[in-house]
């Protein structure tokens, strides 16, 4: 089986996929890497995309060492399915890339994807320690997206660079577009500036790119908070990043 590996900068997931697909997911942090799990499945081939340089070194010489694998790592090098069209490609985070990758398979593997067109596009959010919005056209061009505070990075920040206001829990403390108080005030802040982003993206793409199809897809540690509240049609795939890591391993190995 191939596992695929997002190492992201609050945690770590895992995925086990064989051919027909998904088989397990695994969470871990940095410092707690689950050895035992690793040496209880059969896995044959390893992907990594990372944002966290000493723990993709850490990971490769495990493999390296207990399973005589060599891990396949993304790069900005490597081979993708997707055309690069971002003025500064090496600064491209890589989980972006995986993101887009994921969502862009997806995309190519709906029922409809016959009958889209040059006026179709794709966005994925990946709501982590930081909020990703990624765009991609219909013909897998990789157009660029927009980067903001995560939802708990906005709230730690207020916590920390504030003397009063306290931290909140969007989940306990929000109650409507305007709050009440000052917890779920802040929670209002912050979630709502979170699903005006996803908004936001989707006026542009309609009045400044033609858009007449969007296909949505939402990941990472923070999209299930904001999940019930998006007023917009979308797909909450837990395992989109990995997804995409899966892919571009793919690639690589057929073509590279």
């Amino acid at each position: 089986m191939i596992l695929a590996c997002d190492i992201g900068n609050s945690r770590i997931k895992f995925a086990l996929y064989d051919l027909s697909g998904l088989r397990e997911l695994k969470i871990s942090s940095h410092d707690l890497l689950p050895m035992d799990w690793f040496k209880s499945r059969d896995i044959t081939s390893v992907a990594i995309s990372s944002v966290v340089p000493s723990v993709t070194a850490q990971l490769y010489i495990y493999f390296s060492r207990e399973f005589n694998i060599k891990p396949f790592v993304i790069t900005h090098q490597s081979l993708f399915n997707l055309k690069i069209d971002y003025e500064t490609p090496q600064s491209l985070g890589i989980d972006r890339i995986c993101s887009a990758e994921g969502a862009f398979a997806l995309f190519k593997a709906s029922p409809e994807f016959s009958g889209y067109n040059d006026r179709s596009f794709i966005i994925t959010v990946d709501m982590g320690t930081a909020t990703t919005v990624n765009i991609v056209k219909y013909n897998g061009v990789f157009a660029g997206g927009i980067i903001m505070p995560g939802i708990f990075t906005m709230a730690a920040s207020l916590k920390v660079n504030t003397a009063q206001l306290p931290e909140i829990s969007i989940e306990g403390d929000y109650r409507d577009f305007i709050g009440k108080n000052t917890r779920s005030s802040i929670a209002s802040g912050i979630l709502n500036s979170t699903l005006s982003l996803i908004d936001s993206s989707i006026c542009y793409l309609k009045s400044r790119m033609g858009a007449e199809v969007i296909k949505l897809y939402t990941t990472g540690g923070n999209a299930a908070l904001v999940d019930k509240h998006m007023k917009y049609e979308h797909v909450m795939v837990e395992d989109l990043v990995l997804r995409g890591v899966k892919s571009v391993f793919e690639r690589n190995v057929t073509l590279g």
